[in-house]
């Protein structure tokens, strides 16, 4: 099921066209040769523009789309993030916050600069 909105919380609502800040995601854990835990990030993040919200079954996730693409970011954690085909692989869902519009510079601060 495709909607053109999602509720973030209980006071924000996202829309089509929204701004939004993505973090975390899924990353990859391995170790080095010292036994050192590495963790590689293998995940979208900064500044994206909200599209859609999907969900199939259990699964659910955001369409979106920032400087490198589109990109499908999954926001639920039904499975516990592991995975069987890939070992070291770790599945953490997104974390997704709505940005806030940037004020602008007031015009008189700028007259008066010149």
């Amino acid at each position: 099921m495709r909607h053109l909105e999602y509720r973030l919380s209980e006071r924000v609502i996202l829309k089509r066209g929204d701004k939004i800040r993505v973090s975390a995601g899924p990353y990859f854990e391995t170790k080095d040769t010292a036994g050192n835990v590495i963790r590689m990030k293998m995940a979208e993040r900064g500044a994206m523009t909200f599209t859609a919200y999907c969900e199939l079954g259990n699964t659910r996730w955001i369409e979106a789309y920032g400087k490198s693409g589109f990109a499908a970011l999954r926001i639920s954690s039904d499975d516990g993030g592991g995975s069987k085909l890939m070992p070291g692989f770790v599945a953490c869902p997104y974390k997704i916050a709505k940005l806030r519009p940037r004020k602008g510079r007031s015009k008189t601060r700028v007259l008066n600069a010149s």
